[in-house]
C-alpha cells in the first residue's frame, strides 16, 4: 500500500507504549507518523505501514519512491533489495522488517541485512513479522501454480502462509482460492 490518494489521510497501524499512542500512515504521498496526534513527516517515504516502539526508540517501516524504508526516531534507512516494507518488530538489539522485492520475492531483513529463509522459494511477500522466545515468525503468501488435470493449461493462485524460523507451517486453507496472511501475533 505505497501508492495513496492525493486527498486521503490513510492510517495503516497503531501502537501504544507507556500511554503514548503512535499511528503510522501517509497523506499526499508523504509517509507520516503521529504521536498522540502530533504529526511528523518521515523523510524519503511515501507511506508508513508499521510502527513499533522499544526502549523509547520509535521504528517505522514503509516505502519510498523506489525502495523499502525503515526509520528509527525519524532517521531514514534504505533497505537494499526491497521495494516495500510492511512490518517492523524489535527484539532485544535486533530489528526485523518484513516486506518484498518487486512482485516476485518476499524479504525479511534483520538489522538491515536480507535473511535467507529456508522455505521461501515461492514466497511473494511477507506482510508481518513477530519474534517470540527467539523464534521468528513471518506471514504472507506463496504462489502456487498447478496444471489442470487432463490439460496443458496451468492455474495459479496465492496461498496464505506462515513461517516459523524459515519453515512453512500449513494454515490449512481450503481450495484453490487466493488467500493471504497479513498479520501475526504470538502469545
Amino acid at each position: 500500500m505505497c501508492r495513496i490518494s492525493q486527498i486521503l489521510i490513510v492510517v495503516s497501524t497503531i501502537f501504544v507504549s507507556d500511554g503514548d499512542v503512535y499511528v503510522a500512515g501517509g497523506y499526499s504521498n508523504q509517509a507520516k507518523l503521529w504521536k498522540n496526534g502530533t504529526e511528523v513527516n518521515l523523510n524519503g517515504g511515501t507511506f508508513a505501514n508499521s510502527v513499533f516502539v522499544s526502549d523509547g526508540d520509535v521504528y517505522a517501516a514503509g516505502c519510498g519512491a523506489s525502495s523499502a524504508k525503515l526509520w528509527k526516531n525519524g532517521a531514514e534507512v534504505n533497505l537494499n533489495s526491497g521495494t516495500e516494507a510492511y512490518s517492523v518488530y524489535v527484539s532485544g538489539n535486533d530489528v526485523y522488517v518484513a516486506g518484498r522485492y518487486g512482485f516476485e520475492a518476499a524479504r525479511l531483513w534483520k538489522n538491515g541485512i536480507v535473511q535467507h529463509i529456508t522455505d521461501d522459494k515461492d514466497a511473494k511477500v511477507f506482510f508481518s513479522v513477530f519474534v517470540s522466545n527467539e523464534n521468528v515468525y513471518t506471514s504472507g503468501y506463496v504462489s502456487i501454480i498447478e496444471p489442470i488435470q487432463g490439460s496443458s493449461i496451468s492455474i495459479g493462485y496465492s496461498k496464505a502462509t506462515l513461517w516459523k524460523n524459515g519453515k512453512i507451517l500449513d494454515l490449512h486453507t481450503e481450495g484453490k482460492n487466493n488467500s493471504s496472511a497479513v498479520s501475526i501475533f504470538v502469545k
